[in-house]
């Protein structure tokens, strides 16, 4: 917000220059202490100084209350520029914003419109409306953003949050970062729960915890574990070398390692890397291969019905072939008999002549 000029500030600024007598300033007691705003007001302590129109140090040390309307509760060289602003208590605390806020602690900076620092050490609200509640060298710069405790943890995306841990980033809007350490969202909406080394590089992304995760595409979720990599959208990795890289792919690694990973590269597939799967007592992995072993024994006997099918039906037409060939004999038996008979009767007669 751009600084504005009004009629008080004009009129303090002609005080403390001596060109106009400041009007209802009170200095309550203390030492070395200076007001030169109108209606400004000082209670004690040492050598503080108040050039705001109506602002007030409480008391302390050398304190300075420089916007109009801005206020120093007490402690120790605190300065506060904004206008209506305020620095509570604490040492060496600097608040330059609209209506911008310094509770206590060490060397906080409250360098924004309406942006709070409330304790801690070294920490910085330098967007608008953003916060640090508390810990050691957190910065923020994102609007309406907030740190909450922690330590160097920073926030560069507009309405995002770092719960507490150490060295957490957020770069992007909406994200969050819950605690751990070295953990980084990057993405719009995305999320890292805790743990150490985690991160949520892209939209919607989420880690929920463990270590050294990696999810890397929109939507993409690693729930737990080490050295996972969701990389396909909508894709879920959890365990140890678990890798999610299909859409909509789950990998499980159970048994996986560096060397030999737990890779799901194919689109809506399921992916588990074990020894073995258990329920009720029952071996999955064995009643699989059971089946596995059942059905290609199947094959097998399947084959082998087709093969003594083609046998059954050659010898079916080998048996059509030699019956056929026995009726052909069968008759030729008979014209035989016929034969027989017919020389029978020959016999007969020339034995009838041959008695003559």
């Amino acid at each position: 917000m751009a600084p504005m000029v009004t009629k008080a500030g004009l009129v303090a600024v002609l005080c403390v220059l001596g060109l106009v007598p400041a009007e209802g300033y009170v200095v309550g007691g203390g030492i070395y202490n200076g007001a030169y705003a109108p209606y400004s007001t000082i209670g004690g302590g040492y050598s503080n100084l108040v050039y705001g129109y109506g602002a007030s140090v409480g008391g302390g040390y050398e304190g300075s209350a420089y916007g109009s309307y801005s206020t120093i509760g007490g402690g120790y060289d605190a300065a506060v520029y904004g206008y209506a602003s305020g620095s509570f208590t604490g040492y060496d605390n600097y608040v330059n914003g609209y209506t911008s806020y310094v509770g206590g602690g060490y060397a906080n900076d409250a360098y924004a419109d309406f942006a709070v620092v409330s304790g801690g050490a070294y920490n910085y609200a330098n967007a608008d409306w953003s916060s640090v509640g508390g810990g050691y060298d957190n910065q923020n710069y994102g609007s309406y953003s907030t740190v909450l405790g922690g330590n160097q943890n920073d926030i560069y995306g507009a309405y995002a949050v770092i719960a507490g841990g150490k060295l957490n980033k957020v770069y992007s809007d909406y994200a969050f970062v819950g605690g751990g350490y070295y953990n980084t969202a990057m993405g719009d909406y995305a999320a890292v729960g805790g743990g150490g080394s985690n991160k949520a590089l892209s939209n919607y992304a989420a880690v929920v915890g463990g270590y050294g995760n990696k999810a890397s595409a929109r939507f993409a979720t690693i729930i737990g574990g080490a050295q996972n990599v969701a990389s396909g959208r909508y894709g879920v990795a959890l365990g140890y070398y678990a890798k999610a890289i299909g859409d909509y792919s789950v990998a499980i690694g159970l048994n996986s390692d560096s060397s030999s990973p737990c890779s799901v590269s194919d689109d809506y597939t399921i992916g588990i890397c074990a020894d073995a799967f258990v329920v009720d007592g029952n071996d999955i992995y064995d009643l699989l291969s059971s089946r596995r072993e059942l059905s290609e024994r199947h094959d097998v006997v399947e084959k082998q019905a087709v093969e003594l099918g083609k046998t059954g039906d050659g010898l079916a037409k080998t048996f059509e072939a030699q019956r056929a060939l026995m009726k052909e004999i069968e008759a030729e038996l008979q014209g035989f008999e016929e034969m027989k008979k017919e020389f029978a009767a020959l016999e007969a007669e020339l034995s009838t002549y041959s008695s003559l």
